[in-house]
């Protein structure tokens, strides 16, 4: 049936509609395992002319399905999110839960003398699917700037990226007509093309429902994705959202330049992660709930057309560690209400959760990844896993974990717009990138690409989001490799690197273990690690890991002192966990090792005791103040004139410094960046006598690196734009 086909009315005559219908999931189980239908998510896609809109009526059985009242367990609801406009079709979307539907009814409205809708009929011809034999074991890694999920079965169990790749397993089925078969890829004969007179349904299925394929060659997108929802204008204001019809996730974020300019159409929501205090924390909390229901439905899906056995299918999550109670409270929640909601049932062990610093690990040593760490009694390990909004550390003593740090000093520290969140695009690294790219020659490819990062620029979305962009389209943009010629601006690189080697070392001597042999980076965030070393081994960086760890801990390093960063970072989380429940999911590694707090000060000008995390009222002495800021300065220092060593190999780095004019530039704003994150944790609801949740050394860095930054740019680069 095609999009702009007859409907025949009650009363006679013929009519053309240019409607289009999408069902999510495509799949029905029968008899006994009926009870795993639903729920499904229809959209009704309508570019008629007039003011009223199709609508769509569900039967089962020969009887209407009613409409679903609050706490009812079988019936309808419906919602529509966009309606007429001039760019592309109105769309309503259905939720039928706790059946699956016979057929459902068109009604669309008719001009001139009828006074009765015009009403055809739509026959879903079902894959009929019963529960299989394989086994799958899922893993999601929500972070900050993307999610990766990752998956595996007993008759496969290395860990590999969620793909939809075949017809059978195709998303969501429509009314379009696919292309023919021997002269597209796969995604291509389902694109726009294949919609007839309505082209642009494709890209509202794209937008606010879900893509076809995913993960293979032509498709919109692939694991790891964003981190973001995709919401309708009046998504908070509505409540009680309806999954599509007021918010779904992002998957087309990075090929929507449209959206960015239309808010009226709705509007893409990074940062999901840590929104869920303050104001904004049931609409953030919403968001969540949205993000990981839509995550579950596919995995369901994906499980049912493959052979699975729905009911046996595994999952786990990785747990932040650096959260408060009641936002990690707020996770746990969520992910066991709707895993029951989605799978018809509690969880009990087929949910479990793991440390977002243990399961890197788990990947990297490994005998079947690259990570190349063969665990070993004698050498010590840390893993260091830098994701968009906090960095995640797991030392080991020899093969016995030791402690686990979390801290907020990660990605967007470089990629974002300082921790006073002012002024969008203020960054100095994507400052330099579009300076030097704004009129330079790109291929077709690279052109749509770019388009979608002016538009993102030009709706003033923030650096960390237009970053983003710029590293997905890395290959077409060149983003990575413009900033290799940023020679006075990628000292920030090296700081951040710097400053988290250097509090990893501090920790090393407060719980008297030696330096670790094994120095292992993984995460989304660390990726800029292979920008900042022109080594593709990262000699470089290793010695100079080596020496700060040395400066920092009193200790001397292995001889044999290695560092590692695995080829794809942002998948080792996702990948560990998998591993981790394959393996039976062992109970202790759950649980992790107590997270270890250092006060952030000078070893010596510690409190006498076990290190503890200072109060918040601790923290806003004077005293307290001056310790933090004099050991950040002792790393500044250190980096910029007091180590031979480190001065010898910036070359290397491709990094050019005026070694007073960036100490004394720190050395005046980092008094400034402790305040501002001191402020945060008070407008956040963290209370004079409550101790803090991470160490103080980061936060005189986290606004003052970007303001260096930024006053690089503008002392080496900004005349050059003119």
């Amino acid at each position: 049936m095609r999009s702009d086909s007859p409907k025949t009315p009650y009363r006679g005559g013929r009519v053309s509609a240019r409607l289009d219908v999408g069902v999510f999931p495509f799949y029905k189980f029968e008899g006994a395992n009926a009870r795993d239908n639903g729920p499904y998510y229809v959209q009704l896609a309508d570019q008629n002319e007039g003011t009223d809109l199709a609508k769509l009526n569900f039967y089962q059985g020969g009887q209407a399905l009613p409409t679903l009242v609050p706490g009812g367990t079988r019936g309808v609801r419906a919602r529509q999110r966009m309606g007429r406009n001039p760019r592309g079709p109105a769309s309503t979307y259905y939720e039928v839960v706790g059946t699956h539907f016979d057929f459902l009814e068109v009604e669309t409205p008719v001009s001139g003398q009828l006074s009765a809708p015009a009403t055809g009929l739509l026959v879903p011809r079902w894959q009929v699917v019963s529960p299989g034999a394989q086994r799958y074991t899922f893993a999601v890694d929500f972070g900050t700037t993307n999610t990766h999920v990752a998956f595996a079965t007993a008759d496969r169990p290395e860990p590999q990226p969620f793909r939809i790749g075949t017809e059978r397993e195709m998303e969501v089925v429509m009314l379009n007509r696919p292309l023919p078969s021997s002269d597209f890829v796969l995604p291509k004969r389902y694109g726009p093309d294949s919609f007839g007179m309505m082209p642009l349904a494709d890209t509202v299925r794209n937008r606010e429902f879900v893509p076809a394929f995913i993960g293979i060659e032509g498709a919109e997108s692939a694991f790891p994705i964003r981190t973001a929802t995709c919401e309708s204008p009046a998504f908070i204001s509505e409540g009680n959202p309806l999954l599509f019809g007021s918010i779904n996730i992002g998957f087309y974020l990075s090929r929507d330049g449209f959206l960015y300019n239309h808010p009226e159409d709705g509007r893409y929501r990074t940062n999901l992660k840590w929104n869920t205090e303050g104001g904004e924390r049931a609409a953030g909390v919403e968001r969540i709930r949205a993000y990981i229901r839509e995550l579950l439905l596919l995995i369901k899906h994906k499980v049912a057309l493959n052979e699975g056995d729905v009911r046996a299918t595994q999952v786990v999550w990785s747990r932040p560690l650096s959260m408060k109670t009641v936002a990690r409270r707020d996770f746990h929640d969520i992910w066991y209400q709707e895993f029951e909601r989605v799978f018809g049932e509690e969880p009990g062990q087929r949910l479990a959760d793991l440390s977002e610093s243990w399961a890197p690990y788990l990947y990297l040593t490994d005998r079947h990844t690259d990570g190349g760490i063969v665990p070993s009694e004698r050498d010590n390990v840390v893993n260091i896993d830098i994701g968009g909004g906090t960095t995640d550390v797991l030392l080991l003593r020899g093969k016995k974990p030791e402690a686990t740090l979390s801290f907020r000093f990660a990605g967007d520290v470089l990629w974002g717009d300082g921790a006073f969140g002012g002024a969008r695009q203020q960054n100095g690294l994507l400052y330099y990138y579009v300076a030097r790219t704004a009129n330079k020659p790109v291929s077709q490819e690279a052109a749509a690409a770019r388009e979608v990062v002016r538009a993102a620029l030009e709706s003033k979305a923030s650096s960390a989001d237009v970053v983003s962009l710029l590293f997905n389209f890395d290959k077409q943009l060149e983003f990575s490799r413009e900033l290799r010629s940023a020679r006075q601006l990628r000292i920030v690189l090296l700081l951040h690197y710097a400053a988290v080697v250097y509090h990893v070392g501090q920790v090393c001597q407060a719980r008297q273990l030696a330096v670790p042999r094994h120095l292992c980076f993984s995460g989304k965030g660390s990726t800029y690690l292979r920008m900042l070393d022109l080594d593709p081994q990262l000699g470089t960086l290793t010695e100079i890991g080596k020496l700060i760890l040395e400066f920092a801990s009193g200790q001397p390093a292995p001889s044999d002192f290695r560092l590692t960063l695995v080829s794809q970072p942002k998948e080792a989380t996702a990948n560990g966990s998998v591993l981790w429940k394959q393996a039976g999911g062992d109970a202790a590694q759950a649980k992790a090792p107590a997270e270890f707090v250092l006060p952030g000060v000078l070893p010596a000008d510690a409190p006498a005791g076990p290190p503890q995390a200072f109060t918040l009222a601790e923290a806003e002495s004077d005293t307290i103040e001056d310790e933090v800021i004099a050991n950040a300065r002792r790393l500044v220092r250190f980096i910029t004139h007091d180590s031979a060593e480190i001065r010898g190999l910036l070359d290397e780095l491709n990094v050019e410094i005026d070694p007073d004019f960036v100490y004394n530039f720190l050395d005046g704003k980092l008094k400034d960046s402790l305040r501002a994150g001191l402020n945060s944790l008070r407008d956040s609801g963290t209370n004079a006598d409550d101790r803090l949740p991470e160490t103080l050394f980061f936060f005189p860095f986290r606004d003052a690196l970007f303001q260096l930054g930024r006053e690089l740019f503008k002392r080496y680069y900004a005349s050059q734009t003119h």
